[in-house]
């Protein structure tokens, strides 16, 4: 790992280059071209700068060179940081591992100053022979021979740590761990128990373990032994850490910071902590300023990401279409009901939800509100028909549209029922309640049709107006009322598929001297959407009916009858081809027609293809290899190797 600037490097580098061109003239040479080799016992071949010219750029070659590497380092979980300091194995019988382990266990324990553990490694004053001496009385605690060629951290540290926890029960609770000479962050080897305060950190290189006072001189920055990963500060790191304290952000063994006799609510990030030295440090730290909890749902957000783009991300335009089953097969559902009125539908076609007034749109009706999303939800819940149940489909609506939609319900102390996994909502359903709502059910149209909105028009082949492009980065409410020219980043044009980009570029040269208007662009945007969105869902519903239908019954209404594309096809194969008194057995294998195999050995024979460069044929690439009446797991053709 490197620091944030490649600074230090360049002046180490220049003082190079100067000392060899220095030592150049001292023996008669004036030197106009420089090579040079950079090598470390972590890089498979050393990293040759090929001989060039010397100019202004020459440290900025080799500085380059060698970040390279460092990144792809860091890439593969290696550092090309050094070592951590020494353990003498002073008594030359190989005991290494326990002076190791001793040493650790003292700087972790002992109390001692930085000049007294030295003197304790060193046997210098007070502590003469005393490091030696409580090494000897662990190797004789532990049962282990004096003078063996070896002792193995596999053997022997486990009997060790098993010791330290019973001798310090109550006080300590240690666990080990070892790393190696590759700089891989995750440890060769470590032994005790999940909970644990005291980290015992050893370094292994060349058959010999020394100790480690702080896991980071391994790694030249913090390293966080739950995760196994470096990071730049606690702040910043993983919030699902199990070792991280989300109220204060310290870190390590001991937190999240445990409750005590206190309690406080912290007025600025409203945080309610129960222990004062975790109050005092998210203060001291500064971490009150950049980490806050939400009062309503007491999530912990990170108030600067949250607010880098301003608190403009509320709902300030809904629009929405009504149609039920006999206007569809009417065809009446694409006719306004302005100068007619449904039963089912109610008295409106289309409704739009909305912070401003605009013209160039025709609706049915609109609702002019300062908060459209809770105006939306008090019209489905009290002035749809109450005799009737109301589907509501949003396109991508299980991790948007209806987590909004959940909240404005919640706060008209209602609890809806709700189908989802992990934080994909699948349904909604809120029950009837007499004289007050129908039963509302609200689905995610993406379950049914996965794919773009964009792409239901040509996919279904509707008639009507393709998605447009819209600067989403312009809604801002102090851009209503206003004529203003969206710039290409407006429309998150980098963020665009290469062919949607191709796209984009010739409409935005063609239409970016044109004055956009928010006010009645978001009406035009809003409403074609769901437009498209509801000739898709009819397109599919008449499809899947002609599908299922059979001479005993019409078919099965997919919109209403399931919530995925995955239940409308086992409600048809359940329906028509499921035989009477018969049960749909899944096969051992699945469905797929490929054979079983391990993910164990799928990733061994990734690594050994990538390692040697060859291609495996495997289950998942060509199908396992058949000699006579035996499948192989693994089969090189160049090689004839199984």
């Amino acid at each position: 790992m490197f620091p944030q600037t490649p600074k230090v490097f360049s002046l180490v580098y220049s003082h190079c280059i100067d000392s060899a061109i220095e030592e150049s003239r001292e023996k008669g040479y004036e030197a106009d071209h420089l090579g040079c080799i950079i090598s470390s016992e972590l890089l498979e071949h050393d990293v040759w700068i090929p001989i060039r010219q010397l100019n202004d750029n020459t440290v900025d070659s080799i500085l380059n060179q060698f970040l390279k590497v460092g990144q792809s380092k860091k890439q593969q979980g290696t550092t090309l940081w050094g070592k951590p300091f020494d353990i003498n194995n002073i008594d030359g019988k190989n005991h290494c591992l326990f002076f190791a382990l001793q040493a650790t266990l003292v700087s972790n324990i002992g109390g001692l100053s930085r000049s007294q553990f030295y003197d304790y490694l060193h046997s210098r004053y007070g502590s003469r022979n005393k490091f030696k001496k409580e090494t000897y009385e662990l190797i004789k605690e532990v049962g282990a021979t004096f003078g063996l060629k070896e002792y193995a951290a596999e053997d022997w540290v486990g009997p060790v740590v098993d010791y330290w926890n019973n001798k310090y029960n109550g006080k300590f609770t240690f666990k080990v761990f070892i790393f190696g000479s590759s700089g891989n962050y995750k440890p060769k080897y470590k032994y005790g128990p999940e909970i644990y305060d005291t980290p015992i950190i050893l370094y292994h290189d060349n058959n010999h373990f020394d100790g480690v006072q702080k896991v980071g001189n391994i790694f030249g920055q913090p390293y966080c032994l739950s995760c196994e990963v470096v990071y730049d500060k606690p702040q910043t790191h993983n919030a699902k850490c199990c070792s991280r304290c989300l109220k204060c952000s310290q870190m390590g063994p001991k937190f999240p910071c445990k409750k005590e006799n206190f309690y406080r609510k912290c007025k600025d990030c409203c945080k309610v902590f129960e222990n004062i030295d975790c109050f005092l440090h998210h203060l001291n730290s500064g971490f009150c300023k950049n980490s806050k909890q939400c009062d309503k749902c007491g999530e912990i957000y990170n108030f600067y990401d949250n607010n880098k783009n301003g608190r403009k991300g509320h709902t300030n335009f809904i629009a929405a279409k009504i149609v039920c089953p006999k206007c569809i097969t009417t065809g009446e559902w694409k006719i306004s009901l302005k100068n007619k009125s449904c039963k089912v539908c109610g008295p409106h076609r289309t409704i739009t939800f909305s912070q401003q007034p605009y013209n160039d749109t025709t609706t049915d009706h609109k609702i002019i509100s300062q908060n459209p999303l809770e105006s939306f939800a008090l019209w489905v819940l009290y002035d749809l028909p109450n005799n009737y149940d109301t589907y509501i489909y949003s396109h991508f609506g299980g991790r948007f549209d209806m987590v909004l939609v959940f909240e404005k319900l919640y706060n008209q102390n209602l609890n809806p029922e709700l189908i989802m996994k992990g934080n994909k909502l699948y349904e909604m359903k809120v029950t009837k309640r007499p004289n007050s709502n129908p039963n509302i059910v609200f689905r995610d149209s993406y379950n049914l049709m996965p794919m773009a909105l964009a792409a239901l028009v040509p996919t279904f082949g509707l008639e009507v107006e393709d998605k447009p492009f819209f600067p989403h980065l312009s809604n801002r409410p102090e851009n209503y009322g206003k004529r203003i020219f969206p710039t290409k980043e407006d429309y998150l044009a980098d963020g665009m598929m290469p062919a949607k980009r191709i796209e984009f570029d010739i409409w935005y040269e063609e239409n970016k001297n044109t004055p956009f208007l928010l006010d009645e662009a978001l009406a035009s945007y809003c409403t074609n959407d769901v437009e498209i969105l509801m000739c898709a869902l009819i397109a599919f519903r008449n499809e899947f009916f002609e599908t299922t239908k059979r001479q005993s019954h019409n078919g099965i209404d997919a919109l209403r009858e399931c919530m995925t594309i995955a239940s409308a096809c086992m409600k048809h194969f359940r329906t028509n081809h499921l035989q009477k008194d018969h049960l749909a057995i899944v096969p051992e294998r699945g469905y797929e027609n490929v054979d079983n195999q391990s993910l164990l050995a799928l990733k061994f024979f990734q690594w050994y293809r990538e390692e040697n460069n060859v291609e495996i044929q495997t289950a998942h690439w060509k199908g396992e290899k058949v000699i006579g009446k035996y499948k192989l797991d693994g089969w090189i053709e160049e090689e004839q190797l199984g």
